[in-house]
């Protein structure tokens, strides 16, 4: 039989129950791209050292790209990086995994180890 310490079971209920920040990112690198610069999404990845596709899924809201290309993006257009990218008050929200295809096993899948619950309880000292 084997015997889990407290530390596998405090992993074993945060891997069940964690729960992920979610933030979704509006971008406006497109409308930039197209309307203000007359540029194609091959020009703008050329200038700013990705492929089209990188360019292609930031647009479609596919990927968010790093602060460092968030930052190339806005210099090779000239303007600030909150011109382009902004956070989706709306959609801001903490979601457990569930929402987003993640499904924990059933509860009676989970069988903590002989006389050792899933409670944590912390001492502060």
């Amino acid at each position: 039989m084997a015997m889990y310490s407290t530390l596998d079971n405090i992993y074993s209920y945060l891997y069940i129950c964690r729960v992920k920040p979610s933030h979704a990112v509006r971008n406006h690198v497109r409308r930039h791209r197209r309307q203000l610069h007359d540029m194609t999404q091959q020009e703008l990845a050329d200038r700013v050292g990705v492929t089209r596709q990188t360019i292609f899924s930031i647009e479609k809201g596919r990927y968010n790209p790093s602060v460092g290309l968030a930052l190339r993006i806005a210099e090779t257009f000239g303007v600030p990086v909150e011109a382009l990218f902004e956070i989706d008050r709306e959609y801001n929200t903490v979601r457990p995994h569930s929402a987003l295809g993640y499904r924990p096993p059933a509860p009676e899948a989970v069988t903590p180890a002989p006389g050792v619950g899933l409670h944590m309880n912390f001492a502060l000292s």
